[in-house]
């Protein structure tokens, strides 16, 4: 007769004592930079009432995204950031990152 492996466990098992997560920079960087750009306020004002919104934004864990694309705003900044992280990870071909009106549409 085959036991599974929680059936060995005594009574008291052990309990889980913490969760770590793990959050890139530029996740960090871009949310700071949400906290400098009027337009992104607005949005998340928004969008904490009603996401998506019938222009296609909408709000997943604190980052406004396009389309289903991560929009970064006009906080050149964290434009920079955002870059920078990407570029440097080797994991930004075909990643959809929506910048504001005054940067590029797509990487």
């Amino acid at each position: 007769m085959a036991a599974d492996a929680l059936s060995r466990c005594p009574a008291s098992s052990p309990t889980l004592l913490a969760i770590s997560s793990c959050s890139p920079a530029w996740q960090q960087n871009l949310l700071q930079g949400y906290e400098e750009d009027p337009e992104a306020q607005q949005l998340l004002s928004k969008l904490a009432i009603s996401s998506p919104n019938p222009q296609g934004f909408s709000l997943q864990d604190g980052i406004i995204r396009f389309k289903g694309r991560v929009w970064v705003g006009n906080n050149l900044l964290a434009q920079q950031h955002v870059i920078q992280a990407l570029h440097n990870s080797g994991v930004c071909m075909g990643l959809g990152i929506v910048f504001g009106s005054d940067g590029p549409s797509e990487l």
